[in-house]
């Protein structure tokens, strides 16, 4: 970025209106350098509002992209958490599929001893 200096010419000692250029020439080279200076100040000011617009357009393309990502990041924080519910209920259905396979033998005797017990009530009931 440029600097911004002063263009304005120095007077010489005594005020400038003594010899060569008197007065005119030096409110003309003021002009001139006043003239110059606001060139530079309308550059710089170009240049700036030019930066300007395109930090503009990058912070805009940047939001554009992190929103997305904020969006995506909580629907990951969401699936996390309901893939961890699920292990559990999972864990909770294997541990009652291992009491049921470990009871499957007393529950395989209690409903032949039913099914017995039945037979025989029938038996006695026809005598």
């Amino acid at each position: 970025m440029a600097t911004l200096t002063p263009l304005l010419p120095t007077l010489p000692p005594g005020g400038g209106t003594g010899g060569g250029g008197g007065p005119l020439s030096e409110s003309q080279s003021r002009i001139a350098a006043l003239s110059s200076a606001l060139a530079t100040m309308n550059s710089s000011t170009k240049s700036a509002c030019r930066t300007c617009d395109g930090l503009s357009r990058r912070s805009r393309h940047l939001d554009s992209l992190t929103s997305p990502a904020s969006e995506t990041s909580a629907l990951l924080a969401q699936s996390s958490t309901n893939l961890t519910l699920t292990s559990i209920v999972l864990k909770d259905a294997w541990e009652k599929f291992d009491t049921v396979v470990d009871c499957e033998p007393a529950v395989d005797r209690l409903f032949w001893g039913a099914r017995e017990a039945c037979r025989e009530v029938a038996v006695h009931a026809e005598r």
